[in-house]
């Protein structure tokens, strides 16, 4: 998205050589990332219960040779909120028969953090003018992407408010490949982009620990969940 000129007084497209540039925006999470309900159990489904969230990055783009092709280097930090409303429902439909059976009356879900994920990529970029200072670029890019989802933690109620217990999921940190495909508009030296991130890992490990809400006995048990995370970004950015 973001090229910079080695010359400030003629940003024309001969002048543009490798540079570094900024950006931030919107993060909007997509496909079974952004679900907030299945039918499936939680250890099986691969909602992963997003919401809304913000990005911001890094990048340095030089040239290859004179015409419009470039290479790109880039870092960012993606994080999207928990749906804690949409886990509680599929949680509810999962352990609906344990609930009624202990006369759990309420549940309260809290995430310790949002979704974080991390990218770090490269590829080719082609830039193409409009005018001696605009113009429209096109980036695919390809690497890998550090990924941490939320602990979450269930803790039941009775009528009478009593705690009665609580389930803790928790979900081990994750490295998976990941693809970048972005375009977008430059005027002079502020740009912006959309921007498509697809990025996630099938082997995510996970646990589960409850006390099965003073059932008196505990209950752990650990797996592997499917978190395919795609994530559409609209940013805008600034050239140094």
């Amino acid at each position: 998205m973001l090229l910079a000129s080695n010359s400030y007084a003629d940003l024309s497209f001969n002048a543009l050589g490798q540079g570094l540039g900024l950006y931030l925006g919107l993060a909007v999470p997509l496909g079974d990332f952004a679900e907030s309900y299945s039918s499936r159990t939680i250890d099986e489904t691969n909602a992963g219960f997003s919401g809304m969230g913000a990005v911001g990055g890094i990048r340095y783009i030089f040239r290859l040779g004179s015409g419009g092709l470039g290479w790109a280097f880039d870092a960012s930090v993606a994080i999207n909120s928990f749906d804690e409303t949409g886990f509680e429902r599929c949680f509810r439909e999962q352990m609906g028969a344990t609930l009624n059976q202990l006369q759990v009356y309420s549940l309260q879900v809290s995430a310790d953090s949002w979704w974080f994920n991390i990218p770090a990529v490269s590829g080719p970029v082609l830039r193409l003018m409009l005018t001696d200072e605009n113009s429209i670029y096109i980036m695919l890019m390809a690497g890998v992407s550090v990924q941490r989802a939320p602990e979450v933690t269930v803790s039941g109620y009775l009528q009478s408010g009593q705690y009665i217990g609580k389930a803790v999921y928790s979900y081990e940190k994750a490295i998976s490949p990941g693809a970048v495909f972005e375009m977008g508009l430059i005027f002079r030296v502020i740009t912006f982009g959309i921007r498509f991130s697809f990025m996630g890992s099938k082997n995510v490990g996970t646990s589960f620990e409850a006390d099965l809400f003073g059932a008196g006995s505990k209950s752990y048990d650990s797996y592997e969940r499917n978190f395919p995370v795609t994530i559409g970004q609209f940013l805008i950015g600034y050239l140094f």
